[in-house]
Formats: structure tokens, sequence, C-alpha cells
């Protein structure tokens, strides 16, 4: 009886032990790959409002290390009206073109190269309209395409190359906007319990298997 008593605790030690060794591993590589997707995190755009005057604002990260690029933003003309769109002043040369149509939609782009690698966080491109009566209690649409990116000459990639932002507007009364890139449907909160509840399962059925 000893025997088998001391052999059932040895086994459980070692399930126990190998789950421990599973869990590590998993919050280690959950630790890297979030390390990496905030590092190719480089492009991030807001909308906001104050009444009827809309605004986006495109953001890059600090410690980019980029030289050079072009975005595009898209957005609807017949609930947004442009007014006015400002460089940053973060690289040497900067170029926005204002007067372009795509699909249906208006597009503002902006180019920018420099002789230097980014290492600091800063403001790219402030963009502003007025929105137009039909964009009352209707939710407008704004969309920033990364177009290319580039570190001297070699080419950054982005985690996703279009920035979907919306905004719900509503004239006099209280707003709410904000934004969410595609091709961000995964919860990565939600695998991480769902993975370490595999795990638990999986070291239930090894003591139960142990116990027979």
């Amino acid at each position: 009886m000893k025997r088998n008593r001391a052999f059932v605790l040895r086994h459980q030690k070692c399930a126990w032990m190998i789950l421990m060794t599973a869990v590590l591993i998993f919050i280690l590589q959950f630790s890297v790959e979030t390390v990496q997707a905030e590092a190719l995190e480089l492009i991030t755009a807001q909308l906001t409002n104050e009444g009827k005057t809309v605004k986006l604002t495109v953001n890059i990260a600090q410690n980019s290390q980029i030289t050079s690029g072009r975005i595009k933003v898209h957005y609807p003309p017949e609930l947004l009206k442009f007014i006015d769109a400002v460089e940053g002043g973060l690289w040497a040369i900067e170029d926005i073109n204002a007067s372009l149509t795509e699909r249906g939609q208006n597009v503002t782009a902006y180019a920018w190269a420099d002789t230097r690698k980014l290492d600091s966080a800063g403001t790219l491109l402030t963009m502003c309209w007025e929105a137009q009566e039909a964009a009352n209690g209707q939710e407008v649409t704004v969309e920033t395409e990364i177009v290319e990116l580039y570190s001297m000459e070699e080419p950054i990639e982005v985690t996703s190359d279009w920035i979907l932002n919306r905004l719900r507007l509503e004239f006099g009364g209280n707003s709410f906007g904000g934004y969410v890139r595609t091709g961000d449907d995964s919860s990565v909160v939600g695998d991480m319990l769902l993975c370490l509840g595999a795990l638990l399962v999986l070291a239930q059925l090894i003591q139960c298997k142990i116990r027979e």
C-alpha cells in the first residue's frame, strides 16, 4: 500500500511539473509575441470631434527607426468637408496632396523622407473636416492606409496596413468615437485563458489516469 501511494505521489508530482513547465513556456512565448506585436504597431490614428469639427491625428511610435514612408487617408465627401491637413514637422521633406479620389472617396496622401532614423514619438499628420448636415446621427468612417514604410533602404512590415476609425456624430448632443485596426478580431486574453484551461484539464486527466 505504501509503495502504491509513493508511486501515485511521484507521478502526481511529475504531472504538476509538466503542467508548470507548459505554463511557463506559454507565458514566455506570449511575452515575446506581445513585444513583437507592439514593436510593429508603428502608426496609430485617432478620430475625434468637437461639434461639427472632426479631427484625425495620425501618430508614429517611439523608436520606429523610420526614414521615409507614405500614407493615404480615405474619407466620405458626402459626410465630411475637407478643411485642412497639417504635417507634423518630423521630417526633412514632407508633401501633402489633398486632391485625390479613389473608389468614390476623397483621399489625402502624405509622404515624407529623411536621412536619419526617427527614434522619438510624434504626430505625422493632422487632418480637419467640417461635418456635413447629412452626417448628423450617422457613423462616419475614416480609413488610414499605410502605403509604405522604410528604414533607409529596408522596407518595414506592419501588423496591419489599414487603420479603421469610426465616429458617430450627434450635433448639439453627446458624441463618441474610437478606432479599431482591421484584422484584430481575436482576443489575446481569451486565447490565453483558453490555453490555460486546456492545460488544467490535461493535468486533471493525468491525475485520473494515475489513480486508476
